[in-house]
């Protein structure tokens, strides 16, 4: 949280902005973690680009993010406001050197999940890992519960449908431990629920399968723990 306040300077605050204004910021904005909007240091329109940049970063859309800046930072480059170019200048550098630890050894830079299932009597964890643009931006993990003789592949079929249901950011590839039934079917009706072209892939093998087992791993530990 800290870091995204460092690089877009989203206002902890609950100020209504509307009502109310100030004479000065507060100490948050001497330190860099506030863009003071409260004092109309930053208009409204230039604030609220900020906070979806940050929404954006958090979802791992790092690359437009960086070329909108860079955009910006040449635009204010050509009309002679070099100020707001260096500004914009170290706000790519900070959002590269953020991101920098969290790239993936990926061949590309398409959006996967690694769905990791763990089951254990009647009660089971499903742990996702979010890759974006080749970096690892979150994991999520659900304590599922379901009715007995329910089958792996069956409650795997069920975690996905209801988790994908939401349609929000969705990925290219869905990375699964088992083949589940109807896979085809299945693919194009996600893939029809969230507007893209999704495909899903149990891996044998190599990278994917490494990121798979660290989400299975995941889940087992939360399990256990539970």
């Amino acid at each position: 949280i800290k870091l995204i306040r460092q690089l877009f300077q989203i206002r902890s605050c609950k100020l209504n902005l509307r009502k109310r204004r100030l004479a000065r910021p507060c100490v948050e904005h001497d330190i860099g973690l506030c863009s003071a909007p409260c004092t109309g240091r930053i208009s409204e329109e230039e604030y609220n680009r900020q906070v979806k940049q940050a929404v954006r970063f958090l979802r791992g859309r790092r690359k437009d993010i960086l070329s909108s800046l860079r955009k910006r930072m040449n635009e204010a480059s050509a009309r002679l406001d070099f100020e707001s170019a260096a500004t914009l200048r170290d706000e790519i550098q900070a959002i590269e050197k953020a991101t920098e630890s969290q790239k993936l050894d990926l061949e590309d830079f398409e959006d996967r999940d690694y769905v990791g299932l763990f089951v254990l009597g009647d009660k089971a964890y499903a742990t996702v890992f979010l890759i974006r643009e080749g970096n690892a931006v979150g994991r999520e993990s659900f304590l599922l519960n379901f009715p007995q003789n329910t089958d792996d592949k069956e409650l795997l079929s069920s975690f996905l449908e209801q988790y994908y249901s939401k349609g929000d950011d969705p990925p290219h590839f869905i990375y699964i431990g088992c083949d589940i039934k109807e896979k085809e079917v299945f693919e194009k009706s996600i893939s029809k629920n969230l507007e893209c072209s999704v495909k899903i892939i149990t891996p044998e093998r190599g990278f994917h399968k490494k990121l798979l087992d660290m989400a299975t791993k995941n889940a087992e530990y939360l399990l256990n723990q539970y």
